[in-house]
């Protein structure tokens, strides 16, 4: 397996053992997460002991991965975290089956990946405990729906179910360099399967340019992104007129510059998304 920098101590190989509050001296014990070599296999690249570190890395990777195919508790305060694009992550600190701080980071984990399960619940698990989801797509939100109903009547480990795509279409815009780039740019943010109704060009591409009096080049191009719109990029930068030091230094005037710019092409796609239904399971 690959290996990668261990984020606990940030390829140091030592963690924080204590500080002096007299002298401020911090002491230092040997990485728990890497054992000192600063370097740990790709699963634990965000592995932390912290429960509230843990989570806010859980929900980062959801931002990234999606909702999470399989996540697994240990007894060891551990838990295994799977997306369906194959990526896998370890983190610590989550724990169940009993009240208190493990348990609570464990609920909101749960919560943020989309299991509904209650604390009275999370109370009287017992370790290890795995989490499971499959996404049911049909033609229609009816069809999913039947099919993830089916499945609740006859699988005992059924939790809960929920619908993630209704098929109510939608639009999502983009940008690009040319319509060609900004078309692809804004398709990648159309989810596979979907039907693509309609595709719009909000805005063209504009160029322009303009002249700035200046000190020198890096002050022309920084004067000039608060004159010109927002969005655009700054192609080239001319010096017409270089920067005068006067008459021994007296009354110096600024050089004279060309600042040609343009923005980019603003597309839009209206899409329809493929009815799907989550269903999720305790193992």
């Amino acid at each position: 397996m690959d290996k990668v920098r261990c984020s606990n101590c940030n390829g140091s190989g030592k963690e924080r053992d204590s500080i002096s509050l007299v002298t401020g001296e911090v002491k230092y014990r040997t990485c728990s997460v890497c054992s000192g070599t600063g370097f740990v296999d790709a699963e634990l690249m965000h592995y932390t002991t912290s429960p509230d570190l843990s989570l806010e890395k859980a929900r980062n990777l959801m931002q990234w991965n999606g909702k999470p195919v399989e996540l697994c508790i240990a007894g060891d305060h551990n838990f295994t975290i799977v997306f369906k694009n194959g990526n896998r992550f370890r983190l610590g600190g989550f724990t169940v089956g009993y009240r208190g701080t493990g348990p609570d980071y464990t609920k909101k984990l749960l919560d943020a990946a989309g299991f509904g399960i209650s604390m009275d619940e999370i109370a009287e698990m017992k370790p290890p405990v795995t989490f499971t989801s499959i996404v049911i797509e049909a033609p229609t939100i009816e069809e999913a729906k039947k099919k993830a109903s089916e499945i609740a009547s006859t699988d005992k480990s059924f939790i809960s179910s929920e619908v993630i795509e209704d098929g109510t279409s939608k639009t999502v815009t983009g940008r690009g360099m040319s319509n060609k780039a900004a078309i692809e740019n804004t398709k990648n943010q159309v989810p596979k399967g979907s039907k693509i109704i309609k595709e719009a060009i909000l805005k063209e591409s504009e160029e322009g340019k303009t002249t700035i009096e200046a000190n020198s080049e890096v002050e022309a191009g920084q004067i000039a992104r608060k004159q010109i719109p927002w969005d655009a990029t700054i192609q080239k930068k001319i010096c017409l007129k270089p920067k005068s030091e006067g008459f021994l230094g007296l009354r110096p005037k600024p050089g004279l510059y060309e600042v040609s710019w343009v923005t980019d092409w603003l597309v839009s796609i209206e899409f329809q998304p493929f009815p799907a239904v989550r269903v999720n399971f305790r193992k």
